[in-house]
C-alpha cells in the first residue's frame, strides 16, 4: 500500500506535463475560432462588395441616355474588378426596367440576363409582369432600373465539411439589388 501512495504522491507533483496537455486542450478550440473568424471576415466583405457591385452597374446604366445589349454586356464585364473572388460561374446578374403607368402597379418592361452562369431568375418579376420592389415608391409615369446580383458562396473549408458530412452549404445564394431611376430620361428597352 505504501508503494502505491508513493507513485501517486510522486505523479501529483510532477508537472512537467501539464502545459503541453492544455495546450493540447485548448488548441482545436483556438483554432476553430480563429478560422470562424476568418470565414465570417470573407463572408461579410463578399457580401459588401455584391452591394457596392450593383450599386455601380445600377449608377453607370442610369448615367446614359440610351441602354443597348453590348452596353450591358460591357458594364458586367467589369464584375471581377469590382468584387474579390467574383467568377462567372458562381454568379448572375439581372438587369430590368420597371415602369409605373397610371394607377397600375409597376410592371417589368424589359430585361437583360447575362453575366453568370448559375440560372437564377429575376426577383423583381418577368417582362410584363407586376414588378416586386419593396420599399420603393412609384408615381404614375416614374421608372426605374433594377439590378439584381446572385452570387453562390463557397465556404473557404468546404472539403472539411464535405468530409465531415456536414450540408450546411446548400443553397448559399447572397442576392444583392439595387434600384435607381434614369438620370438622363427614359429607358426604353435594352
Amino acid at each position: 500500500m505504501g508503494f502505491f501512495r508513493a507513485i501517486v504522491t510522486r505523479f501529483r507533483r510532477d508537472t512537467r506535463g501539464a502545459a503541453l496537455i492544455e495546450f493540447g486542450l485548448a488548441f482545436p478550440i483556438l483554432l476553430m475560432l480563429f478560422v470562424s473568424g476568418v470565414e465570417l471576415t470573407r463572408f461579410l466583405l463578399i457580401n459588401q462588395q455584391l452591394d457596392k457591385a450593383a450599386n455601380q452597374v445600377a449608377d453607370l446604366v442610369t448615367q446614359l441616355n440610351s441602354v443597348t445589349t453590348s452596353d450591358l454586356n460591357n458594364i458586367l464585364s467589369a464584375m471581377p474588378e469590382l468584387v474579390t473572388g467574383y467568377s462567372d460561374a458562381r454568379s448572375a446578374q439581372v438587369v430590368s426596367i420597371v415602369r409605373k403607368n397610371g394607377a397600375n402597379p409597376p410592371r417589368v418592361q424589359d430585361q437583360y440576363v447575362g453575366g453568370g452562369a448559375i440560372g437564377q431568375g429575376s426577383k423583381v418579376g418577368a417582362i410584363g409582369g407586376i414588378a416586386s420592389i419593396n420599399n420603393f415608391t412609384m408615381q404614375p409615369g416614374d421608372e426605374a432600373l433594377t439590378v439584381e446580383v446572385y452570387y453562390q458562396y463557397e465556404p473557404l473549408l468546404l472539403p472539411i465539411i464535405e468530409w465531415l458530412e456536414l450540408d450546411i452549404t446548400q443553397g448559399q445564394y447572397l442576392y444583392k439589388i439595387a434600384i435607381f431611376r434614369p438620370r438622363l430620361g427614359a429607358l426604353n428597352s435594352f
